[in-house]
């Protein structure tokens, strides 16, 4: 009976030892992956505030311009939804209130010019 509590104890250890690697080693995994993804700055760069920018800046985070804004801004003062597309009734009526939105869009920069060319 003693046999079994210890072989059952030791197993319990084991085992719990095991997951403890396994999890050691997903970590280790993870922040090998995000190292590769996006690299750590080195010491040099980090705190220094006169380090050389990235130019990987992604696109959501550049500036737009004026005339960009204002082409924006003038066609949502220009659009009137249809009635019904505050909220949408299913995926097709979505589709649907989307789709006039996207042909108004087009009418809008056929009227008043091409529409602004954005960045791949």
């Amino acid at each position: 009976m003693v046999l079994i509590v210890v072989l059952i104890g030791v197993a319990m250890w084991w085992r719990d030892g095991l997951l403890e690697r396994r999890i050691e080693r997903r970590i280790e995994n993870r922040t090998s992956i995000v190292d590769q993804i996006a690299p750590r700055p080195t010491d040099d760069q980090a705190g220094n505030p006169l380090s050389a920018p990235s130019n990987s800046t992604p696109i959501a985070q550049k500036p737009e311009s004026s005339f960009e804004a204002d082409f924006r801004q003038a066609f949502s003062k220009f659009y009137q939804p249809p009635d019904g597309c505050d909220v949408f009734r299913s995926d097709r009526h979505m589709v649907e209130c989307v789709n006039h939105k996207m042909r108004a869009r087009n009418e809008f920069y056929e009227a008043y010019g091409s529409p602004p060319i954005e960045a791949d």
